[in-house]
């Protein structure tokens, strides 16, 4: 694929009409139609597979793809057209095959995404052998309970930050008002303790982030697998230190200034569980 992806190019999104608020910048002509035409088989895969709550569905896809557009067109330098299409499918197929859905895939694998791609010509052994490989390390670098916040040696040694759009664009929602909608969401949906005698209750911001939500906590957590013991202590866990990754691995205008807010309402929630030793339910259906 030839075509180069020009600063003066206009990055929008495709109408409702065509993909239903889908978000898909334009790029050559066979590059986008890839990418229209993945929009819809994933809408298709969340509409077969039911099991998959609304917490991790279209919904969340959809906003994902909205801050990744946003991030591209953030971006102070160019890109090839087939990276620009890597990286918007790496944002589409990221949750596909989500481990919490499809628990018997084996690590490392990405079946479902891996079929959508190749319906398109993009496999280990087409001609986009090269698209398939880097998408499929995109996904795999999304997953906070594996990555963390660090950067892969190859996004390092070719200085290839974009390549990380879509796991800040993934993080980005799981820690705005969004994303403390869907926690509690999944939480409610599987049943799992809302809170415990161990879930952490600082009296105030300093101490929530100085005491409770220090750096150890999220190497624990992946040290574990990625599990915690109630939604509140999960948010110590994992959620409060993703919701402000270095500045120096993000690289990116949009998903830095999107960070610095985006704990507002996580924090919020701490807070108040701290003060009152009870998860106010009210408030946090309030952000949805």
């Amino acid at each position: 694929m030839s075509c180069q992806h020009k600063e003066s190019m206009h990055l929008e999104s495709i109408s409702q009409s065509s993909t239903d608020h889908s978000l898909v910048v334009p790029q050559c002509p066979d590059d986008l139609f890839v990418v229209s035409q993945a929009v819809k088989r994933v809408k298709e895969f969340y509409a077969k597979h039911g099991e998959i709550k609304e917490s991790h569905g279209w919904n969340h896809i959809q906003a994902v793809c909205d801050h990744t557009r946003k991030a591209l067109l953030a971006l102070d330098y160019t890109i090839q057209d087939n990276v620009v299409m890597d990286i918007q499918l790496a944002a589409l197929l990221h949750d596909l095959d989500d481990k919490k859905y499809f628990p018997n895939t084996p690590p490392g694998e990405y079946p479902n995404a891996s079929a959508i791609l190749k319906e398109f010509g993009i496999s280990p052994e087409g001609s986009r052998n090269n698209s398939y490989e880097q998408i499929i390390l995109m996904i795999s670098w999304v997953g906070c309970s594996e990555n963390g916040n660090t950067v892969p040696k190859q996004v390092k040694d070719t200085d290839a930050y974009h390549l990380l759009i879509p796991r800040w664009a993934d993080r980005l929602e799981a820690v705005g008002s969004r994303g403390v909608v869907r926690c509690y969401q999944y939480n409610q949906e599987k049943g799992l303790p809302i809170s415990s005698p161990a879930s952490p209750r600082p009296q105030n911001e300093e101490e929530l982030w100085a005491k409770y939500a220090t750096s150890d906590k999220l190497q624990e957590y992946m040290d574990r697998g990625g599990t915690s013991k109630d939604m509140i202590s999960h948010y110590y866990d994992k959620l409060l230190h993703i919701a402000r990754p270095p500045k120096d691995i993000v690289r990116n205008s949009y998903l830095e200034h999107q960070a610095e807010s985006s704990s507002k309402d996580l924090v919020e929630v701490c807070l108040r569980y701290g003060k009152s030793g009870q998860v106010d339910k009210e408030y946090i259906m309030s952000l949805s």
